[in-house]
C-alpha cells in the first residue's frame, strides 16, 4: 500500500518534496516565531531577564549562529515546515543557577528539545558562550 500516490508526488520538484519533508532549508531562523512558542521552565515566564538575554543574544548572531544554537538544542538545523507552533516537544529554555559566569556552559537535552540556560550576567556573556558551545558540535548532557 503507499501512503501518497505518486501523482501527488509528481506536482512537486524535488526540493519542494524535500521542504515538506524535512522542512525549511532557507539557512535562517525565524526568531520572532521561536519566541512565541518557546516554553520556559524553572523561571517566571517569557519575561524573566534570562529569556530576554536569551532572544537578544540570538538576535545579534549571524543567521548561521542562529540555525547552529537551533541544532545544538533540537539535533535539527531545520525549523518545522509549518513553524515553530509544530515543534514536539516544544523549545524549552532551563534557567540554571549560578553565582559566576565561569560556573557552567549552555547545555541542552535534544530529545526534549531544552536548552539549559546559566544565569549569565549580561546578555553578551550569554552569546559568548552560545557562541563558544554552538562550535563544539555537542548538545547532550549525561547527568
Amino acid at each position: 500500500r503507499r501512503l501518497i500516490d505518486e501523482k501527488w508526488l509528481r506536482m512537486l520538484s524535488e526540493g519542494e518534496l524535500q521542504q515538506v519533508i524535512s522542512g525549511s532549508t532557507g539557512g535562517t531562523l525565524d526568531v520572532d516565531d521561536l519566541q512565541r512558542h518557546t516554553e520556559v521552565s524553572n523561571c517566571s515566564g517569557p519575561r524573566d531577564r534570562l529569556v530576554k538575554d536569551f532572544f537578544t543574544a540570538l538576535r545579534a548572531m549571524e543567521p548561521q549562529q542562529q540555525v547552529k544554537v537551533l541544532r545544538f538544542v533540537t539535533s535539527c538545523s531545520r525549523a518545522p515546515l509549518l513553524g515553530f507552533s509544530h515543534l514536539q516537544p516544544p523549545f524549552t529554555i532551563y534557567k540554571v543557577h549560578i553565582r559566576n559566569d565561569s560556573e557552567k556552559l549552555p547545555t541542552a537535552s535534544t530529545c526534549f528539545n531544552t536548552l539549559k540556560l546559566p544565569t549569565y550576567s549580561s546578555w553578551k556573556i550569554m552569546k559568548q558562550k552560545l557562541e563558544f558551545v554552538i562550535v563544539q558540535d555537542a548538545g547532550f548532557e549525561l547527568d
